[in-house]
């Protein structure tokens, strides 16, 4: 059943006795609208960006539904460096050296009537490698190929990535 909003409807009812006296009476019947909630939709997918490198990440305005049909507002107020705008439907940042690491970012929306729901995801930001090194940087001269040249190093503030040397 679709919902109308408010509606009143009368019922009229006649009762007549053996003798065949009657008496027809109203009554008012009122039903009043309620607002129904809001529903995840499409939930959020999970994203991955390097320090120092914008992100963005339109949302769309399908993630969530409200089964009045109420226009909503979205918010999101969990992460200093990726901002929600709610005009665009997009998040928007440059991730920070101090952002590197695993960050729960929330969308939240409200419909005018105060009924609210929310959704969540996480950004992963890798950290670029701080130094990388070639030890020692000289082989002597006239030697084979496939002669080790040297070791190479790197430093990474991500402590799950490996370096991968070639």
């Amino acid at each position: 059943v679709k919902d109308r909003g408010n509606a009143t409807d009368t019922i009229r009812v006649k009762s007549t006795d053996p003798l065949g006296a009657s008496q027809t009476n109203s009554l008012n019947i009122t039903l009043r609208n309620q607002n129904e909630g809001l529903w995840i939709l499409n939930p959020l997918e999970n994203q991955t960006v390097t320090e120092g490198q914008l992100l963005e990440y339109s949302v769309g305005n399908a993630t969530f539904y409200d089964e009045d049909g109420d226009p909503l507002f979205r918010w999101s107020d969990s992460s200093s460096w990726f901002h929600f705008n709610n005009e665009t439907d997009k998040f928007v940042g440059t991730a920070p050296n101090s952002a590197v690491g695993m960050e729960k970012v929330t969308l939240l929306a409200e419909d005018p009537y105060g009924v609210k729901n929310e959704t969540s995801f996480y950004v992963r930001v890798n950290g670029i490698p701080t130094e990388v090194g070639l030890y020692p940087a000289f082989i002597a001269e006239n030697q084979p190929i496939g002669t080790v040249a040297g070791y190479l190093n790197t430093t990474d503030p991500d402590a799950q990535d490996q370096g991968l040397h070639i």
